[in-house]
C-alpha cells in the first residue's frame, strides 16, 4: 500500500466531500435538525459536535480511499460509479437501522439521504480515483 497515493487521495477526498455536501448541510440537514430538536430536545444536541464529526468523516475517507485502492479502481468513471453505489449503500443501511430503532427519520428522510450520498460519494470517488491516476 502506498501511503503518499492513499495520503494525497484521502485529502482530496475529505475537501471534496466537504464541499460537495455544504450545500445539502445548509438545505437539507440543518433544518431537519433543527426539527429533531424541536421533537427530541433531552436527545438531540442543538449544535453538532464537529469535532467528533470531523473524526468520523477523516477514518471514513480514510477507509473509502483503502477500500478503492483495494478494489483497483484507477478512472474517474470507475470511481464514481462505485463512490455512488458505496455511498448509496452505506446510508441506506444506517438509515434503515436507525429507522428501526428510533423515531428521528422517516423514509422521506432516508430516500433524500440516500440519494445525497450518492452525488457526495460519486464526486469523492471521482477525484480520489484521479488522484489515484495522478499521484501513483
Amino acid at each position: 500500500m502506498d501511503i503518499k497515493k492513499i495520503g494525497i487521495a484521502s485529502v482530496l477526498g475529505f475537501i471534496t466531500q466537504m464541499v460537495v455536501g455544504a450545500v445539502p448541510m445548509i438545505y437539507f440537514y440543518v433544518p431537519h435538525g433543527a426539527e429533531m430538536l424541536e421533537k427530541f430536545p433531552n436527545a438531540v444536541n442543538a449544535e453538532p459536535d464537529m469535532v467528533i464529526g470531523m473524526i468520523g468523516v477523516v477514518i471514513f475517507t480514510v477507509l473509502f480511499v483503502v477500500v478503492l485502492d483495494k478494489m483497483g479502481v484507477s478512472s474517474i468513471q470507475e470511481g464514481a460509479i462505485t463512490g455512488a453505489w458505496y455511498g448509496a449503500g452505506i446510508w441506506l443501511f444506517f438509515n434503515t437501522q436507525i429507522m428501526s430503532m428510533l423515531k428521528v427519520i422517516d423514509l422521506n428522510y432516508l430516500m433524500v439521504d440516500v440519494l445525497m450520498s450518492a452525488v457526495l460519494m460519486g464526486a469523492s470517488g471521482a477525484v480520489i480515483a484521479w488522484a489515484f491516476d495522478r499521484f501513483k
